[in-house]
């Protein structure tokens, strides 16, 4: 969330192909690093009668609500905006959202889910 408006000012500042492949690295390994967390995270939540069915539809909704219109709903702020860091800004505020929404979360250390 924090390096998302940095990189892209690099990116829109310093286009190239070695910006852009770096500024793709990065990114990558940030998403990499909070994909993991949440791998681990929804199961916990959920009992096991139901984690595999659970993580299948939370994968699947997240995606198509946040995957499936991220490219319209950009584009259409682009156009609106004119400004090339649109996309960053939307990504640091989808953020902010979930960052809120790992604060909901329940705490599960001393919960037994192996239930």
């Amino acid at each position: 969330m924090l390096m998302i408006v940095p990189l892209f000012l690099w990116l829109s500042g310093a286009p190239g192909t070695a910006t852009l492949l770096c500024v793709t690295a990065i990114l990558a390994a940030l998403t990499a690093m909070s994909g993991a967390a949440g791998m681990v995270t929804v199961p916990e939540l959920l009992p096991i009668a139901v984690r595999s069915t659970g993580m299948s539809l939370v994968y699947a909704i997240g995606t198509a609500l946040f995957g499936g219109t991220t490219q319209f709903v950009v584009t259409g702020l682009l156009a609106a905006t004119h400004n090339p860091l649109t996309p960053a800004y939307y990504v640091a505020g989808i953020s902010v959202l979930s960052v809120l929404a790992m604060m909901a979360l329940p705490e599960t250390r001393d919960v037994d889910v192996q239930k």
